[in-house]
């Protein structure tokens, strides 16, 4: 009888919600260089390129600094400079590469 008129006062509610929150960027990169806008351009001017880059950029894994950059045609040549450098000491998350190029403009 005890239990169950504890059972009759007592009642637990209990609910769970889970939500995620997904805080990393899309995976689907966007490449505007081929979009209408800029074929309509590369149409109308002739263009040269007059010069281009391609840096590596070595981040740091204990503090997610640039340790190290090096302008290099590959990865593997990139490596090899970082592994000479007096930043090689440094563990490595992740590498960043860049590429810029130039063009010269030259009208109709």
């Amino acid at each position: 009888m005890l239990v169950r008129l504890c059972s009759d006062l007592v009642q637990v509610c209990s609910s769970a919600i889970c939500i995620q929150i997904d805080l990393d960027p899309r995976r689907d990169p966007v490449d505007r260089s081929r979009s209408p806008e800029n074929r309509r351009v590369s149409d109308a001017i002739l263009t040269r390129l007059v010069r281009r880059d391609r840096n590596y950029h070595f981040v740091g894994s204990k503090d997610r600094d640039v340790v190290f950059t090096v302008s290099a045609a590959e990865m593997e040549e990139a490596w090899a400079k970082f592994q000479d450098s007096k930043a090689s000491a440094v563990e490595i998350l992740f590498v960043i590469k860049t590429e810029t190029e130039i063009y010269l403009a030259q009208g109709k």
